[in-house]
């Protein structure tokens, strides 16, 4: 299972620390933020600056891919021809044109997914995947699983407290990969580029994140095939929204024994035996 490299990902910082009434010198580990210039490279020879994103620099050229497909700048791997990275910069080289190209006027944050964008159309599915036509099934046991699975993944986490987690996982409910970063939507489009990279079937896996299920990640799933979601927070009304109308099975507050159900359960299974569709 693919995780993350923890040296990448953090640095240490002198600070004073407070405990039981004293006050003493401390290594504290803090989860590294830095900016990510995505650059363009076209056929007609033409650079462009698409993107700044806020991230963790690990997992970026996974990082990079899976921005371009959910973004709709690609379709495919294919449409990559290379992805060169240097110091805070990713040019990435295209096959062919974008079919879809916006710029965004702003610095992309880590805490926000849709920064930068300009238009309400930003909210609409670039593509959609006909869920409907899927045959796998998840055993609702095998969920149960995740938990504990993507607890002990989180090293970046465990050393720092300040990062976000999504992880791929199949029928079975063994996690695949498991992607870290300090922007939750970074951390779902490493998780995506990773399925890219390496040929996962999107009709045969699920995705799991450590935090909320808010829309922009819901919008993630849909765009890349993925018909399950689940997540350790709570989703938004808008998420739910888009799960129902677009076939997405929504799954929020896990935890080891416990978990609720908000959309299209019937990807779901207790005992061999298929929940009903709502």
């Amino acid at each position: 299972m693919e995780v993350t490299n923890i040296e990448k990902g953090s640095t240490s910082f002198s600070i004073q620390k407070y405990k039981d009434g004293t006050i003493a010198p401390f290594s504290d580990v803090l989860a590294i933020e830095e900016p990510l210039l995505i650059k363009l490279h076209t056929p007609d020879g033409h650079v462009e600056d698409l993107v700044i994103t806020m991230q963790t620099p690990t997992h970026q050229k996974e990082l990079v891919t899976g921005f371009l497909y959910t973004d709709g700048i690609i379709n495919q791997l294919e449409d990559i021809v290379e992805i060169r990275l240097s110091e805070n910069e990713a040019l990435v080289t295209l096959s062919k044109h974008p079919s879809k190209l916006q710029t965004r006027n702003t610095v992309s944050t880590a805490a926000c997914g849709m920064c930068g964008k300009t238009s309400l159309d930003a909210i609409k599915l670039i593509r959609e995947f006909d869920m409907n036509s899927y045959q796998q099934s998840f055993s609702l046991q095998n969920l149960l699983l995740l938990d504990a699975q993507l607890r002990e993944a989180q090293v970046l986490f465990e050393a720092t407290g300040g990062i976000h987690a999504a992880a791929l996982f199949d029928m079975q409910g063994q996690v695949l990969s498991t992607m870290e970063d300090i922007g939750r939507h970074n951390a779902v489009d490493k998780a995506i580029g990773h399925m890219l990279i390496h040929g996962l079937a999107n009709d045969d896996i699920g995705l799991f994140v450590s935090g909320r299920a808010g829309f922009e990640l819901v919008q993630k799933c849909l765009v890349s095939g993925i018909s399950i979601m689940v997540a350790v927070g709570a989703p938004s009304s808008l998420a739910v929204d888009y799960a129902q109308k677009y076939g997405l099975t929504l799954i929020g507050f896990l935890q080891q024994d416990r978990f609720n159900i908000y959309t299209h359960p019937q990807r779901l299974r207790v005992n061999g035996i298929e929940l009903e569709k709502s």
